[in-house]
């Protein structure tokens, strides 16, 4: 954990990509401990958190640290493709959530920006 600390402490922001598949009947989010303290970690110093999810959609509500979240609801190569040219401005950002993350985000918020010229 120390070094991606320090990694952070130099860094504009902080990249953290997510990837969860819904596990029906579960009644929980399945995120990985080491995950979710490592989100923490890197919150309480001050990083600031562009998380990505690839999979399940409201394990944002698991991660009160991201201040900046894109769920791009699946980990197919087109899809990791078009979140990497939306974070370099590359592509235009224009989403709204077709559901509501408890605690974070309700159904129709998102984000806009557009590309860069």
């Amino acid at each position: 954990m120390e070094p991606l600390l320090q990694a952070a402490a130099g860094a504009d922001a902080v990249l953290v990509s997510l990837f969860v598949r819904v596990r029906t009947g579960s009644g929980k989010l399945v995120l990985p401990d080491p995950a979710r303290e490592a989100v923490a970690k890197l919150s309480a110093a001050g990083a600031r958190i562009v998380g990505v999810s690839f999979g399940n959609p409201y394990i944002a509500s698991d991660l009160p640290g991201l201040t900046t979240y894109l769920a791009a609801y699946g980990d197919q190569p087109v899809m990791q493709v078009a979140v990497t040219r939306a974070i370099f401005g590359e592509a235009a950002i224009t989403g709204r959530l077709p559901v509501t993350i408890a605690g974070v985000a309700e159904r129709g918020s998102g984000i806009s920006r557009e590309k860069k010229p």
